[in-house]
C-alpha cells in the first residue's frame, strides 16, 4: 500500500507539472499562431477510428458536449502552425495523446469524433487538461476538463 501511495504521488506530481508547463505555453501563443475554424479535415475509417478512441480515452466519462470540445481540440491543432497538420502527426506527438484501438470506441465517441472531422468545431482552443480550480485561473471549463 505504502508503494501505491507513493506511485500516485508521483502520478499527480507528474500530471501538476505537465499541467503547469501547458500553462505556460499557453500564455505564449498568440492570436496570429492560432488557426482555429470549421474546415473540415480530410479522414478515412482509420483516422476516425484513431478519433474516436482518443475522444473516449479522455472524455469517454464526460457529457457530447464535451467529446466535442476534445475532439475539437485535436482538430485545431491540425489547423494550427505551432503542430502537425495530419491527425496522426498531431495524436503521435510526444507527450500529447495515449491511443488505445484494441475494442474500439463507444458510439458516442465515434459520433463526435465523426462531427468534428467533418468541420463541427465547437471550441476555440488547442489545449484542455483536468480541472483544477486551484491551478486553472481561465478558460473554458466543461464537465471535468479545462480548455485554453
Amino acid at each position: 500500500k505504502n508503494a501505491e501511495a507513493l506511485a500516485f504521488e508521483y502520478e499527480k506530481k507528474l500530471e501538476e507539472e505537465a499541467a503547469a508547463r501547458q500553462l505556460e505555453e499557453i500564455k505564449n501563443l498568440t492570436k496570429n499562431d492560432e488557426v482555429i475554424n470549421n474546415t473540415p479535415v480530410n479522414y478515412d475509417t482509420s483516422d476516425l477510428a484513431m478519433m474516436a478512441a482518443i475522444i473516449e480515452c479522455e472524455a469517454g466519462n464526460q457529457s457530447y458536449e464535451g467529446k466535442l470540445a476534445v475532439g475539437s481540440v485535436i482538430v485545431n491543432r491540425i489547423n494550427s502552425p505551432k503542430f502537425g497538420n495530419t491527425l496522426q502527426a498531431v495524436l503521435y506527438a510526444p507527450s500529447q495523446f495515449s491511443i488505445v484501438l484494441a475494442r474500439g470506441a463507444d458510439a458516442e465517441c465515434t459520433k463526435a469524433a465523426k462531427e468534428v472531422l467533418n468541420g463541427h468545431i465547437t471550441i476555440n482552443a488547442l489545449y484542455f487538461h483536468m480541472y483544477n480550480s486551484e491551478v486553472d485561473k481561465g478558460g473554458t471549463v466543461i464537465g471535468d476538463h479545462v480548455f485554453y
